[in-house]
């Protein structure tokens, strides 16, 4: 089973803490929503973002689709997975409206889709089960 959460709406901060030798010991990930208030320019940017990337996952396959709305030729799109541990799973420039993103080889756990879509970014949590 999968799972999707889009995290757009709200603040991920990401702590460490490190041994006297310099070594990871600890990793915090704290998720606090944004409280509402007027929408600027950046936040309609950010909308907007969001309504143009659709996130769907096919939970037989342990595939995620990502499809990028109305994507044109010069837009320049770049999709990264992580694991929760921090670690790069894939990389892939999209090159169409639809990209594809084989899970399958991966452990069940808890993923983060990053999505740079012209210089703006955003980012969704994946549950894989």
């Amino acid at each position: 089973m999968m799972a999707i959460t889009n995290t757009a709406d709200a603040q991920t901060a990401i702590s460490y803490t490190y041994d006297s030798t310099g070594n990871r010991i600890g990793r915090a990930i704290s998720v606090s929503h944004i409280k509402e208030r007027e929408t600027t320019d950046a936040e309609d940017i950010e909308k907007d973002l969001t309504s143009k990337i659709k996130v769907t996952a096919d939970s037989g396959t342990s595939s995620v689709k990502v499809e990028i709305i109305d994507y044109r030729e010069i837009d320049h799109c770049i999709i990264s997975v992580f694991a929760s541990s921090g670690m790069s799973i894939a990389e892939l420039d999209a090159i169409g409206e639809i990209t594809d993103i084989d899970l399958r080889h991966q452990p069940d756990g808890v993923y983060i889709l990053k999505i740079v879509l012209n210089g703006r970014t955003d980012t969704w949590k994946i549950l894989c089960r």
